[in-house]
């Protein structure tokens, strides 16, 4: 008997299953080398080109425009077919090597007709990227005014003198909390402060006032760490890895939290690769159940198999002679359940796994003897709150 949907013990296998090397199953490969459709990016370019061109605003000019770049899009999809049927026909016995680079590379070029027509990037709202809040080196030493400060973009909010006093106040009282003592430093971790400004204020305020303290940036930006590494190298340490990277670092010396937050890890990566996969083969669905089209069998089959496979078993309530959820119903969301769509009800179900180990991982953290005093993240830009991750 197949597991429901709704039952945990799919979840207490996935420690096991991120251990193993990424894996794909022939029915996935067949299905993500379909999703790269000719046909669903033809029908994106028509349906904006016609938008516009019969939009009463466009001008004459821009009108020709968008007619010149539809008829430019039409001759590079009927291009590509040729080298996606072929694809079509390799993609399962390929390695996972191949089969990810192929795949990116024709992909990059349907994104790219879509961006030529547009004249704009244009990508599903699960591989949009993230917002690049850029990070520059400037010596703080060197900035004298506030348009100075604005310019360079040092950091991404002012750090006003009563806000260092702050965090060194706050770094000393939890040093005393924990049993320190003045003869010893307090430790802080910036993490994300690669160019080192905070840092240096930090430092020179700490010094200045006779408190002794190690200060420690991890970012994994290692050009911006170079440049400050030169200007602060005698004063600050820098560590070139991610926030994770580096506490499973720290703690390597406890087995039982290094080996957790490394499967904690491997399981976020997993994930990541398996929601993007899900991604583009739900897409894939949704554009021919959008434009009323009936899916063939071998693809519905396909479907079955690596949802079994690759993400989790197959629910009893799901087509067969028995079964009252319909293809549509178990894609889409439906009143069985509640109506959310089969990508959220897959994430949902792997986010409860992810929070089940980070609350193993901060049980043992909270066991074990604090290596810092305070964890910090200068580069914080201004209304977003990463406290939680930190």
């Amino acid at each position: 008997m197949r597991h429901n949907e709704t039952t945990g013990s799919y979840l207490m296998e996935q420690e096991q299953k991120v251990e193993c090397e990424f894996h794909r199953s022939p029915a996935i490969k067949r299905l993500l080398a379909r999703s790269l459709d000719v046909r669903a990016v033809r029908r994106k370019c028509m349906e904006s080109a016609h938008l516009a061109i019969d939009s009463k605003y466009t001008s004459e000019g821009d009108r020709r425009g968008w007619q010149e770049r539809l008829l430019s899009a039409e001759k590079e999809l009927e291009n590509m077919q040729s080298k996606l049927d072929e694809f079509i026909a390799t993609a399962e016995l390929l390695s996972e090597d191949d089969f990810d680079r192929q795949f990116g590379e024709l992909r990059a070029e349907l994104d790219g007709i879509l961006t030529r027509l547009h004249g704009y990037e244009i990508l599903p709202w699960w591989r949009d990227r993230d917002t690049d809040f850029p990070s520059f080196f400037r010596d703080i030493r060197t900035v004298e005014t506030y348009r100075e400060f604005m310019e360079s973009k040092v950091m991404q909010w002012l750090p006003r003198k009563a806000e260092v006093g702050r965090i060194l106040s706050i770094a000393r009282e939890m040093h005393h909390r924990a049993g320190g003592d003045d003869a010893q430093p307090i430790r802080i971790v910036d993490v994300g402060g690669a160019n080192g400004a905070l840092g240096k204020l930090v430092v020179d305020l700490a010094r200045k006032n006779g408190i002794g303290i190690e200060y420690t940036v991890v970012d994994p930006d290692d050009q911006i760490i170079s440049q400050a590494q030169e200007a602060y190298g005698d004063e600050i340490s820098f560590s070139v890895c991610s926030a994770g990277e580096f506490s499973e670092k720290v703690n390597s010396d406890d087995t039982e939290a290094a080996e957790r937050m490394a499967r904690r890890r491997a399981l976020i990566e997993f994930n990541q690769r398996r929601f993007f996969d899900l991604g583009s083969i739900i897409d894939l669905m949704n554009d021919r159940l959008g434009n009323g089209e009936e899916i063939a069998d071998d693809v519905i089959s396909d479907f079955c198999l690596a949802w079994e496979e690759d993400f989790q078993p197959v629910p009893d309530s799901f087509l067969g002679p028995e079964g009252n959820e319909t293809f549509k119903d178990w894609v889409e969301g439906s009143k069985l359940n509640d109506y959310r769509s089969l990508f959220s009800r897959w994430f949902d179900r792997q986010q409860q796994e992810i929070v089940r180990l980070t609350t193993l991982v901060e049980k043992r953290l909270s066991e074990i003897q604090s290596k810092f005093d305070l964890v910090i993240n200068s580069w914080m830009p201004h209304d977003l709150d990463f406290s939680a991750d930190l």
